[in-house]
């Protein structure tokens, strides 16, 4: 696997992180924490502390993330170095098949060193069309092919505007002094925090939203 692709895709796949540094250095990829260097990336995708480690629920978080976001990314260049070249007339760009159903097309290409790209497109004899490109999104990619393959349905899916309402709205109701039952506070909760797993920053959003709801309806005065 090439590092310096294994490690750009990393940085790019991480959220903003106050007070970190990253630097590639004798090949690997060092963390450093507001200063200090905490742990590194190996070439295999690994990571590993550094002996004098600071012990930290702040250092623990940021490793938790990086573990994370390692894994995510030695998955799909590990899938894409192991699929074969998508055979088909018409590409200009060379791609790697990684999934192909109901006539439609799951592929994903290495551009350059840095970085990747995913894509779904409908094929028939003639070639594929009508494409969705992603970037480096891989999880997109796959939730947009299983739509299109008709593996999942579309109406089971949820836009993260629409998960996003719905985490507000349960917010909401919970603190809304509606008479609600335990079980029914217990579902709400289980339900938010999917959310959260799936938006990490929903919270954020649903203020924005808040905020943009009662500034239309004249609740704001600027």
């Amino acid at each position: 696997m090439n590092s310096k692709l294994l490690y750009n895709q990393i940085k790019e796949q991480l959220p903003p992180m106050e007070g970190v540094a990253v630097k590639v250095e004798d090949n690997k990829m060092n963390f450093y924490i507001d200063g200090r260097l905490e742990f590194y990336v190996r070439e295999t995708g690994g990571v590993s502390y550094m002996p004098n480690c600071s012990d930290t629920d702040k250092v623990k978080n940021i490793c938790g993330e990086i573990v994370h976001a390692s894994r995510f990314v030695r998955e799909y260049l590990e899938t894409i170095d192991q699929t074969p070249v998508f055979e088909v007339e018409g590409l200009k760009n060379k791609y790697k098949l990684l999934a192909q159903f109901n006539n439609t097309v799951l592929a994903a290409r290495v551009n350059g060193v840095d970085h990747v790209e995913f894509v779904t497109w409908d094929k028939d004899s003639r070639g594929v069309s009508a494409g969705n490109y992603f970037g480096n999104d891989y999880t997109r990619a796959k939730e947009d092919f299983a739509v299109r393959a008709n593996i999942v349905n579309r109406d089971k899916i949820f836009s993260t505007n629409e998960l996003v309402e719905i985490y507000r709205c349960i917010d909401d109701a919970l603190g809304g002094g509606y008479e609600i039952s335990d079980e029914q506070v217990d579902v709400l909760n289980t339900i938010k925090n999917k959310i959260t797993e799936v938006v990490p920053d929903v919270i954020e959003r649903a203020v924005e939203e808040q905020y943009a709801q009662e500034l239309n309806n004249g609740m704001i005065m600027n």
